[in-house]
């Protein structure tokens, strides 16, 4: 399987520049180059395109590689910097290296080229997968904390809207007040999406007839002087995938290749094909070790827009960038997020001025098993609630809210004090609501406890991650439902009146 590699070579001897190709070729690269010999074709080249690897020769009469060197730290570029030389000696060497080099080779022995630009490749992909997953980790535990709060508040502004009176002037106000607070949440949704923790309901999907069926939205939601086309492969197989995510990712690309034409003619073109197997090679994917076996299906967005420098292609998945003055929130980084999630390669292509190119490799059926679907029980015997949360504003909401319906509630603020209480009220108890993210002892191994003392207690997991993470964490302990923080009010009652023995007026 070749590989493809954009190298700059910094070399006045195109027979030695033709050298390194071909020893590049001769290790499974497929080198797409160019060779420049001074400091302003170079800068031009560093301008113009977003280059893998530098390959530079040491002595050039007025134009080496120390020199090229220095230029790339000037532009606040890193890409690897190799160093080959017919005649150079250790101090040199190690001069280089210290300046910034990756390695020096000798022209006549370059056996250690293919190994070092591995290693570097390697390593950048490392890198990147490392920052997905930090972000990744902050963007869903802030959402986890902000589904939290938005509990208490949506909660609130639900009783207080149901405790005033029709044409009541302040009802209004609160009608607003619940609708930016879900506003509010769906954000935190995107940023679970990029986190790759967001819900994904996976299926298998024609993907050409998504596109299809999409397309009038598509038109419809940008500018008269952009011409949407597509060219589709027949007889695609289906991709394994959540309709709903993947139209998400189509719009938020297809909006921002629209804003980057900006008010002349263009157009944007969606492709679908099989994809090659050296293009899979290319892509970023979720995980480094995720082995990309079996068909995959490429997704292609084109645009020919104003194009992507290389300094903001760097950034253009980091969450809330934006070049415009008008952003679009998570944007790009819940796309991003939305395809770790469905274990899919991604990758961005761009020239500024020419436009830009999205590449997503979606993975063909067979299908994955997904985990299996949380088991409802029987309804339990005993007529009190258990709220086990370490947040007392969620406490405080539930045993309101619980108790203008009449139904009793006993609190606990950790794991350890919510199964002590059970244990003093097991006869009374006949639900419980748990926290998943508690300090100390968590929801999983409270949930644990619990069912060492009584396997057959409803059970009812509260967060502000998505479901699939609790079905997959507490699938061999049997949880009987769960309330996506944030839930209204009338989520809450109609939730427990499912559980327990006995109906709860409404």
């Amino acid at each position: 399987m070749t590989v493809l590699l954009d190298v700059l070579i910094v070399e006045d001897n195109e027979d030695d520049a033709l050298l390194l190709l071909r020893e590049l070729k001769k290790g499974n690269f497929q080198p797409r180059s160019e060779r420049v010999e001074s400091r302003p074709e170079m800068l031009s080249a560093l301008t113009r395109k977003k280059w893998d690897i530098i390959i530079a020769d040491y002595s050039m009469p007025n134009f080496g590689a120390v020199e090229a060197l220095n230029l790339l730290q000037e532009e606040g570029l890193e890409i690897p910097f190799f160093i080959v030389s017919g005649t150079i000696g250790e101090d040199v060497a190690a001069a280089a290296m210290r300046g910034g080099a990756k390695d020096y080779l000798m022209k006549g022995n370059l056996t250690r080229l293919i190994p070092a630009i591995e290693r570097e490749i390697q390593e950048k992909q490392m890198q990147r997968i490392q920052k997905m997953e930090s972000l990744g980790a902050l963007a869903g535990g802030v959402a986890h904390d902000f589904n939290n709060l938005l509990s208490a508040i949506l909660g609130r502004a639900v009783i207080a809207l149901d405790k005033l009176p029709l044409g009541h002037a302040a009802r209004r106000d609160i009608e607003l007040m619940i609708e930016h607070t879900e506003r509010a949440a769906d954000l935190a949704n995107q940023m679970l999406a990029y986190s790759g923790k967001g819900g994904f309901e996976i299926q298998p999907m024609d993907l050409n007839a998504l596109l299809h069926g999409n397309m009038p939205l598509l038109q419809a939601g940008i500018a008269k002087n952009v011409l949407v086309m597509m060219q589709l492969a027949d007889y695609l197989p289906d991709v394994a995938a959540d309709p709903g995510q993947l139209r998400e990712v189509i719009t938020q690309v297809v909006l921002n290749a629209a804003e980057a034409i900006g008010p002349r003619n263009g157009q944007i073109e969606i492709r679908t094909r099989l994809a090659d197997d050296y293009e899979l090679t290319l892509a970023e994917w979720p995980e480094e070790k995720w082995t990309r076996s079996g068909n995959y299906i490429l997704l292609e967005i084109a645009d020919n827009g104003s194009g992507i420098d290389n300094e903001n292609l760097a950034k253009i998945f980091d969450p809330f960038f934006t070049t415009k003055e008008l952003g679009r929130g998570l944007g790009l980084a819940a796309v991003q997020g939305i395809m770790r999630g469905h274990r899919a390669g991604m990758e961005v292509l761009s020239e500024p001025g020419l436009g830009t190119t999205f590449r997503f490799f979606m993975p063909a059926c067979q299908m994955a098993e997904r985990p299996a679907a949380p088991v409802v029980m029987a309804a339990p015997a005993g007529h009190k609630v258990l709220v086990i949360d370490d947040e007392q504003p969620i406490r405080d909401l539930v045993e309101d809210v619980l108790m203008m319906f009449d139904v009793p509630v006993l609190t606990a603020s950790s794991g350890p004090k919510g199964i002590e209480l059970y244990t003093q009220n097991r006869q009374d108890v006949g639900l419980i609501i748990l926290d998943l993210s508690m300090p100390g002892m968590n929801g999983e191994d409270t949930c644990r406890a619990l069912r060492e003392l009584n396997e057959d207690v409803a059970i009812i997991i509260s967060s502000g991650y998505h479901k699939d993470d609790v079905a997959e964490r507490f699938s061999g302990l049997r949880p009987s439902g769960f309330l996506q923080k944030p839930y209204n009010p009338r989520q809450l009652v109609d939730e427990v009146k499912q559980r327990l023995d006995a109906a709860v007026p409404v």
